[in-house]
């Protein structure tokens, strides 16, 4: 009876502090989140050369991948309870992951030799960051906002 008190005595203590995380996390995937939405369609406008928007590109590229990282360790660290949706997620991750290398290779190809190629794939890593950024936010609406 007594260990029954105390662990539930534990569980009511730990309960603030456990609910303090879930909102930290769940803060920290949003601001990441709304940061990228913001950029959205305002990158390297001025850029004004090739040369430039290769190095202003590079710049995003590098900051939304922060970005990225931020949200997606928030949406993992939200699974946490259990393992088996961690793994679930890492696997969707992984095929998301070589579908974005394609996708990049795909274009990089295509401007081959041309000096916006370095712009064109970091564009396109860009973009498609953004948008898995929004379908996780989507898919896991529950786990991320309430």
């Amino acid at each position: 009876m007594l260990a029954k008190f105390l662990l539930g005595s534990m569980y009511f203590f730990l309960l603030p502090s456990l609910f303090g995380q879930v909102q930290k996390f769940q803060k920290d995937a949003q601001s990441a989140l709304l940061s990228q939405q913001a950029k959205e369609g305002k990158d390297c406008l001025d850029a004004g050369t090739t040369y430039g928007e290769n190095i202003c590109i590079g710049k995003v590229e590098a900051l939304t991948k922060q970005d990225f990282d931020r949200f997606y360790n928030s949406l993992v660290s939200l699974l946490a309870p259990e393992a088996s949706n961690i793994k679930k997620l890492e696997d969707a991750q992984a095929a998301w992951v070589q579908y974005r290398a394609k996708s990049c290779d795909a274009i990089g190809h295509l401007y081959e030799g041309g000096t916006i190629r370095p712009s064109a794939v970091a564009g396109c890593e860009i973009a498609l960051m953004r948008s898995r950024m929004r379908d996780l936010d989507n898919i896991y609406y529950t786990v991320l906002h309430n």
